[in-house]
C-alpha cells in the first residue's frame, strides 16, 4: 500500500489513536485508456481535416459554400481548436482519475471519491461495518495489469462501496479484511 499523503488527513475526521495503514490508489493503466481514447478521436479529427483540405472544391460544393473561402484554414483551425479542447478533457478526466482513492486506517476506510475538477465526494466507513471485500478482475488485460474491482459490503442501511480499477486489488482486498479482523479482534462485534 502506498503512504498516505499528508495533505489528504485534512480531508477526513482522524484522532491521535488511530492508526494509518496507507492509501490504495487507482491503476495506472486508466490514465494510458484516457489518454489512448483522447489520442484516437485527435488522429480521427486529423484524418477528416486532411481529406477535407485535400478535396476542398468538393467539400466547398457539397456544403454550398463561396469558392473565394479559405475553407483549408477554416477546417485547419476548427480542427486545431478541437484537438486542443480534446487535449483539456483528457488532462481534466486524468486529475479526476488519479485523485480518486482509499485511505484505510485500523478504525474507517475512507473514500475519496473525485467527481469534477472542482467537486469530491469524501465517504466514511467504519472497518467494523465491513460483512465483505469481493475483488473482480474481469478481463486478461486486468489479470495481465493487475488491475480490478473492489466491492465492500457493508452492514445496516449504508451503501456499499465499488472502487474501479484499483491497483494490485488483491492485496489491497486483504489489507481491508485484515483491518477489519484486527478490529474485531480489538473491539468485537
Amino acid at each position: 500500500m502506498k503512504p498516505v499523503r499528508p495533505r489528504d488527513l485534512k480531508l477526513f475526521e482522524f484522532d491521535e489513536t488511530e492508526k494509518l495503514l496507507g492509501e490504495i490508489p487507482r491503476s495506472h493503466i486508466g490514465l494510458l485508456f484516457i489518454f489512448f481514447n483522447g489520442l484516437m478521436l485527435g488522429v480521427v479529427l486529423l484524418v477528416l481535416q486532411f481529406y477535407a483540405v485535400r478535396y476542398e472544391d468538393s467539400t466547398q460544393e457539397m456544403f454550398n459554400l463561396r469558392a473565394d473561402m479559405d475553407l483549408a484554414g477554416l477546417i485547419t483551425g476548427l480542427v486545431l481548436l478541437i484537438i486542443v479542447l480534446i487535449l483539456a478533457g483528457s488532462l481534466a478526466a486524468a486529475y479526476i482519475y488519479i485523485n480518486s482513492y482509499i485511505i484505510l486506517t485500523d478504525q474507517k476506510l475512507v473514500l475519496i471519491s473525485t467527481k469534477g475538477i472542482f467537486a469530491r465526494r469524501i465517504s466514511q466507513l467504519s472497518i467494523g461495518d465491513i460483512q465483505d471485500v469481493t475483488v473482480d478482475q474481469n478481463s486478461f488485460l486486468s489479470r495481465i495489469f493487475n488491475y480490478g474491482n473492489i466491492n465492500i459490503e457493508t452492514s445496516g442501511e449504508q451503501a456499499n462501496f465499488t472502487f474501479s480499477l484499483a491497483h494490485d486489488p488483491n492485496q489491497n482486498g486483504k489489507y481491508i479484511v485484515d483491518a477489519h479482523e484486527q478490529n474485531l479482534k480489538m473491539y468485537g462485534n
